[in-house]
């Protein structure tokens, strides 16, 4: 039976796959499934003609078959021929791959416009005033990684939260000074991602 070196791996690290060949004769083909994905040989150092191992990197695009989830079970099958060529047996063995903890959705920034029309603050002023600024908020780049989805996003800004990506504040903003607006974003597989440090 072939064995491999780790049962789970994260996507991008390698893993060595021991063929533990019965002869010095045999060959063997190897490849994997892995989501709809079948007779894959990406990411294989050797795919075919291989004697006692090979090593198997888990290419970052196999996660776009999990974007639902942090990993998925690849099937790896090895295939062995004798010296004739002829195929004399077929075996599989079973590795989870993991998407690595860098994998995490994304926010570029967050933009803040004035919401206050009434009066007209931003002509008026042209700039944010205490007790009557309300702000428009609006997340920008949000996005998923490798398949994933946001699926939750909140915007919080002087003691205010806004659960979505968009939208204004209740409220007047009652502070002074420098205010830092904070967004977060979920994705799929229930990775989060902070963008902190947008200040007004």
């Amino acid at each position: 039976l072939p064995t491999l070196s780790a049962s789970t791996v994260d996507a991008g690290n390698a893993v060595t796959i021991t063929t533990n060949r019965a002869d010095s004769s045999f060959t063997h083909d190897i490849s994997y499934s892995f989501g709809v994905l079948t007779n894959q040989t990406s990411g294989l150092a050797a795919s075919t003609g291989v004697g006692t191992s090979t090593t198997f990197t888990p290419p970052m695009a196999l996660l776009n078959q999990i974007p639902n989830a942090a990993s998925g079970v690849a099937t790896i099958t090895v295939v062995t021929k004798n010296s004739g060529g002829t195929v004399i047996g077929s075996r599989t063995v079973n590795l989870t791959i993991t998407a690595p903890a860098s994998v995490v959705p994304t926010i570029s920034s967050v933009s803040v416009p004035e919401a206050t029309t009434t009066p007209d603050l931003a002509s008026i002023v042209g700039t944010f005033v205490q007790n009557l600024s309300r702000l428009d908020l609006d997340m920008v780049g949000e996005a998923g990684a490798y398949g994933s989805t946001i699926v939750s996003a909140r915007l919080s800004v002087a003691g205010q939260t806004i659960n979505a990506a968009t939208g204004t504040t209740p409220n007047p903003i009652g502070t002074s000074g420098t205010v830092t607006v904070n967004a977060e974003v979920t994705d799929s597989r229930g990775r989060v991602s902070s963008f902190a440090g947008q200040n007004i």
